[in-house]
């Protein structure tokens, strides 16, 4: 099933410099690709919007994050006004210190811009077989030729697909510069030098717009190193070493299925871990919570019930550790955690048994012995629990 039919249009612009070593002074720790993704329809409308907040707060320059720095009331403004706006945010966030650039090409300027916008291509890609990425103009007009090149060469996945791909200026592409902004509002939760407590507000409203932040490299380290830097409390490490590895895995085996319900687990796994980032680790998750944020970017819908029966019991199948009690879903950090999710479980199972046990023992009465109904192979583990 298809799972976008309007055509998109996605505007891009990047956060963080080239310096491969980000230990140097000057040199951005992260490289941040952000993606602003509207209707084709609703181009006029959102651009006109955000010209008022060009306006209003930037006068007759370019909206840009740095511009604001650390004004942290004239960013909240400025966010409440994107809230209007009908748009949805991808970003990539590279940590450059898992990247290795002595032994590969990415210590190539060019190789390193290509390779690491493909990234944000290729998510952009699976998501809307249907779109137009406009990016921020870079380097010579010579690069921008060879880079577009590039681009379009990589970019239908099918032959159905309808995938373009433009350079436009920043100072003339308001969305561009949108996109900036936004970019530049996650990077603070990112780089050692811009790093705020205000990060968490931020990003708690932005998340409503935000379909995904790719981390990548996809690795446990680039979360558990998070985790290591804020305070948790009971945090144990091999419980979330543990339940972030098997998330990960579980990402990076599934990313590229085009099967919308197996993409739909991938969100859930994508979203949770990103709490990591956001402040969020000791928080719950309701069904009603995951299934509003998988329904911005999934062709199907879910109940309560299904959500649990297609997304979270197959998760758990496939080895992925997942908490949970009466406040919701979420990755456990810690052995509290862990046994929430069992208490929960023995909570429902045990009343389960209990009747089961009932029908049998009135049966067996029933018959003087003669049948029981847990008297079969496949009932034998459950035939020794009673019989224990």
């Amino acid at each position: 099933m298809e799972r976008v039919s309007k055509m998109k249009l996605a505007f891009i612009d990047e956060c963080g410099n080239f310096g491969t070593d980000p230990n140097l002074k000057g040199n951005s720790s992260h490289f941040i690709i952000t993606a602003v993704i509207i209707d084709d329809e609703n181009y006029d409308k959102i651009r006109e919007i955000t010209n008022e907040i060009r306006l209003k707060h930037f006068k007759d320059g370019e909206i840009k994050s740095n511009r604001v720095s650390k004004n942290h009331a004239k960013r909240f403004e400025i966010i409440q006004s994107i809230l209007k706006m009908d748009i949805k945010v991808i970003s990539v966030v590279i940590n450059k210190r898992l990247l290795n650039f002595n032994d590969s090409g990415l210590r190539f300027k060019k190789v390193y811009y290509k390779f690491l916008n493909n990234v944000l291509h290729s998510e952009l890609k699976i998501l809307f077989p249907n779109i137009k990425v406009i990016a921020d103009e870079h380097g010579t007009e010579e690069f921008m030729k060879e880079f577009s090149s590039y681009v379009q060469e990589k970019g239908q996945l099918t032959m159905f697909d309808n995938f373009e791909f433009e350079f436009r200026s920043s100072k003339e592409e308001l969305l561009i510069q949108l996109a900036d902004f936004i970019g530049g509002t996650i990077s603070l939760g990112y780089e050692e030098d811009k790093k705020c407590s205000e990060f968490n507000s931020f990003s708690k409203l932005l998340d409503e717009k935000i379909l995904v932040i790719r981390h990548w490299p996809i690795s446990a380290e680039n979360y558990l190193v998070n985790l290591e830097m804020i305070k948790y409390g009971d945090f144990d490490r091999h419980i979330a070493e543990l339940s972030v590895r098997a998330a990960v895995n579980y990402i990076s085996r599934n990313r590229k299925n085009r099967e919308t319900i197996v993409l739909d687990r991938v969100y859930v796994l994508e979203y949770l871990l990103n709490q990591i980032y956001s402040g969020n680790t000791k928080k719950y998750f309701y069904s009603d919570e995951l299934i509003k944020h998988i329904s911005t970017q999934s062709s199907e819908s879910y109940s309560t019930h299904t959500f649990i029966s297609s997304i979270i019991a197959p998760l758990r199948d496939s080895n992925v550790l997942l908490a949970s009690s009466n406040n919701g879903y979420k990755l456990p950090m810690n052995e509290s955690e862990i046994y929430s999710y069992a208490n929960k479980t023995i909570g429902q199972i045990k009343p389960m048994l209990s009747r089961l046990e009932k029908a049998r023992n009135q049966i067996l009465a029933a018959t003087n012995s003669n049948f029981d109904i847990l008297d079969r192979e496949e009932y034998s583990r459950i035939k020794k629990y009673f019989d224990i």
